[in-house]
């Protein structure tokens, strides 16, 4: 009989399986592996042992849709969120990311996991990549959020509550320098959850529910004394990880397609506490923030000599794979060198990942993202392009055929807003971003209100909290009117005998001084609506070519009510129009793209 050669057949002499296509036949398989792992992960804490958590009762909210048939009640304690981000390369046409949120690890849990995960591999039109969040959310918070600022996604840093994993992320690092890294922890009797993520890794340590919001900030200096190089954007506690058992489909950085999965932990680690995991390297967690980074190292030549072998990720041969390496390597204090312009440690963590050089696949809406950061931070072009040459200078732009300065140019000019589902995935990849706001407007959101209630939207931004006796004087409007415009209304609301409005994110808006909002309020609505979206268009310039067609779209508003607003406008001599209707040979969108002039010394 024919002896079986163990090391020759050992796992690790075989080549990793890196495919062109995604096959999904043991997609059940996959679910019920995932849902399995999650549940031995996370406890899910109820208001009896952590009675900060918000009350659905409180706050007048409940569950909806689907949770509400299955469940019929409304679950009080902590939720996980699974997030399905699109590949956009890969996803035919315009369809959003997704969200589902685990209430409870029982069957009725499980049989919405399971719906939501099959609608995401075998959705017809588009191809998602799937994470989950290493903190757990409070969903009653989380509904409060999404309906303050229009996110629909509430798995935030915001909204997250406790977490059961201290995680780390190495993605540019080979087998043979993670196996080092992975000595480190069993070297000291911890067994962590290792997860191959399809181009990197993740080791997961369980711990015992632990609420601090900073642990995983503290847990990455803790790595990083050791020498290990990781994903600093780790440290936010609205970070998401790659789910496992699922493929890792990111065609704007990798060809190949990997399927992420579990190398060892799948069937169970133990549990550890947050102190102890500290301890056994060197470190007093409960201290913490009494000394520099709190940190009470036993014996630093032991600490030293066990870090000597962990080396620096070698360079990769995939040139995505490089840029990735070196945003991830760079200190903030090496930024502060290359931007002297900038204030580096009030950026977000997303800007400041952004400002360390462009990433392959990414670069088109990083240089856009940034471009607006700065502009709503009142830097000037010639300030921006400065900045954007210096992130170009770290990692190049090869790959693209446009100039970083021409296009950034082109950004400051004629952008004014970004798909929540574009924003979305930068901060999964590079961190959260938060914009700011001009410092010498009123913001007044575009392209979502009909203009009766833009109008009273632009009053009640102007005087605040208003009753209805005192807007159907100043509007000059019937109560009837009023009552009319509130049944379709999306961003005012009724509180008692008062109105005000609601403070919900949206793409597109523009900022109005208190000058501007009195003397608009004297004009119709359609005028208003029409002029404000030209307006909005022109940016920085005094005039815009663009079609009937889209100021339809950005109004609300039919093609014959345009066209009689327009003649009304340029009669006010608040516009001019430059026709040129017999362009029928371009396509539908660019028909009649007249050129519109916005005259604003009669508009003051």
């Amino acid at each position: 009989m024919k002896q079986l050669d163990l090391k020759k057949n050992h796992i690790e002499n075989f080549e990793r399986m890196e495919e062109t296509v995604v096959s999904n036949d043991m997609a059940e398989q996959d679910i019920l592996r995932c849902w399995n792992l999650l549940k031995s992960l996370y406890t899910l804490e109820n208001r009896d042992t952590m009675p900060e958590l918000y009350s659905w009762d409180k706050y007048c909210y409940s569950l909806e849709g689907e949770d509400r048939m299955f469940y019929g009640y409304d679950p009080d304690n902590e939720c996980v969120c699974i997030r399905a981000l699109i590949d956009h390369k890969k996803t035919k046409r315009r369809v959003g990311n997704r969200e589902h949120i685990i209430r409870s690890f029982d069957d009725t849990g499980y049989c919405l996991f399971r719906k939501f995960i099959l609608k995401c591999l075998f959705h017809r039109d588009a191809v998602y990549n799937l994470f989950y969040n290493i903190y757990k959310v409070d969903c009653v918070k989380g509904a409060c959020f999404r309906h303050a600022t229009g996110y629909k996604m509430i798995g935030r840093a915001e909204n997250v509550t406790s977490t059961n994993l201290l995680a780390i992320d190495l993605d540019a690092y080979s087998f043979e320098e993670y196996k080092e890294i992975r000595k480190l922890f069993l070297d000291r009797d911890i067994i962590p959850i290792e997860v191959s993520s399809g181009h990197g890794f993740h080791l997961l340590v369980k711990i015992e529910t632990c609420t601090d919001k900073g642990l995983l900030a503290k847990w990455l200096k803790v790595m990083s004394d050791y020498n290990v190089n990781v994903d600093q954007h780790c440290k936010d506690p609205g970070r998401v990880y790659r789910l496992p058992f699922f493929y890792n489909i990111k065609s704007a950085k990798y060809d190949t397609v990997v399927k992420a999965g579990i190398i060892e932990g799948e069937h169970g680690v133990p549990t550890y506490t947050v102190e102890d995991i500290f301890q056994s390297f060197g470190y007093d967690y409960g201290n913490w923030d009494k000394n520099l980074y709190g940190m009470k190292i036993v014996n630093r030549n032991d600490a030293a000599s066990a870090s000597e072998n962990i080396i620096k990720p070698a360079v990769p041969k995939k040139k995505a794979d490089v840029q990735q390496k070196s945003y991830k390597s760079l200190t903030d204090e090496e930024l502060a060198n290359l931007y002297p312009m900038l204030d580096i440690t009030v950026l977000p963590e997303g800007i400041k990942s952004m400002l360390k050089g462009f990433i392959e696949g990414y670069t088109y809406y990083q240089l856009m993202c940034m471009v607006l950061f700065f502009k709503r931070s009142q830097c000037s072009l010639e300030q921006i392009r400065d900045i954007v040459i210096v992130t170009e200078s770290i990692n190049g732009n090869d790959w693209n055929s446009w100039d970083t300065a021409e296009e950034a140019e082109y950004f400051y000019h004629h952008i004014y807003g970004m798909d929540m589902e574009e924003l979305d995935n930068l901060e999964t990849e590079f961190g959260c971003i938060t914009f700011p706001a001009y410092d010498n407007g009123l913001k007044v959101p575009l392209g979502i209100m009909k203009p009766n209630e833009l109008k009273l939207y632009l009053y009640l931004l102007r005087h605040g909290e208003s009753r209805k006796k005192d807007i159907t004087s100043s509007l000059h409007i019937s109560a009837n009117k009023l009552d009319r415009i509130m049944d379709s209304a999306i961003l005012i609301k009724k509180d008692g005998l008062k109105y005000s409005i609601m403070d919900k994110k949206v793409k597109n808006y523009i900022y109005l001084s208190e000058e501007e909002l009195d003397t608009y309020l004297q004009w119709d609505e359609n005028e208003i609506a029409v002029y404000l979206y030209l307006k909005f268009r022109c940016g920085d310039d005094d005039c815009i070519q663009t079609s009937r067609e889209s100021i339809e779209k950005g109004t609300l508003m039919t093609h014959t009510v345009i066209t009689k607003t327009v003649q009304i406008l340029e009669t006010k001599k608040l516009v001019s129009v430059e026709r040129k209707e017999n362009q029928h040979h371009l396509i539908k969108e660019l028909r009649e793209s007249n050129i519109y002039t916005l005259l604003e010394g009669q508009s003051s």
